[in-house]
Formats: C-alpha cells, structure tokens, sequence
C-alpha cells in the first residue's frame, strides 16, 4: 500500500507478508495477515508510529475498529455483524413486484 499527498509525492508505504514487492515496503516488511485467527488483524501499533520500518511499525493484535489500536494478541473476540435496515429501491411503478434490495 502507497499513500499520497495531494500533489502525489509518497508519504507512507507498507508492505505485508515475506512476498510483498520491496517498492511498497518501508525496511522490512510488516507481518502477514494469514487469515486463520478470527478477530486478529495487522495494525500500526502503536497509533500513528511511523519509523520508515514496517516490520517495527505494525504487528498483528486484536481488531479494534474505531477505536485506538489493541496490544492483545489472544483471545480476540470477533464482532458480529448486525444489519439493521435494508433499503427497498422499487422499480417501475407502486405496486410493481420487481426491485433492487440493498
């Protein structure tokens, strides 16, 4: 991942996992998200660190969306997913059966 400022010159690069192309890696790249651990993510760790090194800059913690980045590593409990409105577009005019659910 490569971040811009607006006039395009790079401001912040990571790379993740021992395969991540060395152009978006600061130093060493940071860890890999190997996906088998529920509720654990790579994160900046701490917040808004940036020592051009990613292997020093992000780790893999618990999840802590909105909020500032978790030291936990274990035990990670996995937020569930509560949907609570779905909007109906109808199609045509009232009354018409079809539509888009979104």
């Amino acid at each position: 991942v490569v971040l811009r400022d607006p006039k395009g010159r790079v401001t912040d690069r990571v790379g993740f996992g021992p395969s991540a192309d060395p152009s978006y890696t600061e130093g060493t790249h940071a860890p890999e998200d190997n996906d088998t651990e529920p509720g654990v993510v790579v994160s900046r760790v701490p917040d808004q660190s940036d020592t051009d090194e990613n292997s020093m800059d992000f780790a893999r913690v618990c999840g802590s969306p909105g909020e500032a980045s978790s030291t936990e590593t274990t035990e990670c409990g996995v937020t569930p997913l509560i949907v609570n409105e779905i909007d109906f577009i109808q199609q045509g005019a009232p009354g018409d059966p079809t539509g888009d659910y979104v």
